[in-house]
This record gives structure tokens, sequence and C-alpha cells, in this order.
């Protein structure tokens, strides 16, 4: 990626991932932290179901038990509420001027975790104001779940 090819970088990155993960061996937080990482990296390339899987992966890894790695858990949902609010800003002004998404672009698979047993996301263009809604509640769910952890005393910008 320093060196000027990003796709490549995102691509070792997710080899790498996938490898960590099939073995077993990685270190939780790193592990999500990279996840929700890649996400964002796939998002700002508009392929939205690889960055949506990966931010549900870098959930699916994490314990059963709520109690446990809240932060981590906060960090996640913060980012997964970005990626639905994106998806409705990019969807408005797609709607906005008469487009649509580019279907091969947006679920094109570039890493995927068959341990996880999680199926691939279904990408939908915004075609009237109820889609608009269920990217806003989707997005809303997940800020008001990092809120829970993210209190205004100790996490002010976060919780900004």
């Amino acid at each position: 990626s320093k060196l000027g090819n990003v796709e490549q970088g995102m691509s070792y990155c997710g080899i790498c991932m996938k490898r960590q993960l099939t073995a077993n061996e990685y270190e939780l937080k790193d592990w999500v932290v990279n996840a929700t990482t890649l996400a964002e990296a796939y998002l700002a390339k508009e392929y939205y179901a690889q960055a949506e899987y990966l931010l549900f992966a870098a959930l699916h890894v994490m314990p059963s038990d709520l109690t446990k790695k809240k932060g981590l858990r906060a960090m996640c949902n913060m980012q997964i509420g970005r990626y639905y609010q994106r998806r409705l800003e990019i969807g408005m002004a797609l709607l906005a001027d008469n487009k649509e998404l580019m279907k091969d672009k947006v679920s094109e698979k570039f890493i995927e975790f068959p341990e996880l047993e999680m199926n691939w996301p279904e990408i939908k263009d915004m075609n009237s104001l109820d889609d608009a809604k269920t990217l806003f509640r989707l997005a809303n769910t997940q800020f008001k779940k990092a809120l829970e952890y993210y209190l205004l005393d100790g996490f002010v910008t976060e919780h900004v």
C-alpha cells in the first residue's frame, strides 16, 4: 500500500487475516481492528458487500458473552453505523441523480472466511423513502449500541 498499490495491499491483508483465522492463531483485538480497517478501505472503493462482510466478521469472532470486550464491540458497532450512514449518503446521491449501483462492483468478493459460516451480504439499490429509512434505522441501531459504551463522561469525542 505504501508503494502506491493499495488494492494489492488490501488483498494481502485479507489473505493474512484468512490464514490467521483458518489456523486459529490471531490476537482478537488485532484481527478485529484489521477487519474494520480493511472494511473502511473497501467501503472507500465502493465495494459495499465486502465492507459489510468484514465488519460483521469482526463482530462474529468476538466472544458471545456481551459483557466481554465491550470497547472492541463498541468500536465495531460504530464502524458498522458509519458503513450504513455512508450507504445512505451514496444511495441518496444516486437516487437524486436517477442512477443505480454498479451491481458487479458492489457485490464483488475479494476475501471470505468460510470458518465463520456467514452469508454474503446482498446489496440493493435505494429506490424509495422506505429504503432510506431502513438504512437510517440500521445505522442508528449500531450507533446506539456504541453509545452504551462510549458515554459522554470519559469518551467525549467518540460520544459526539
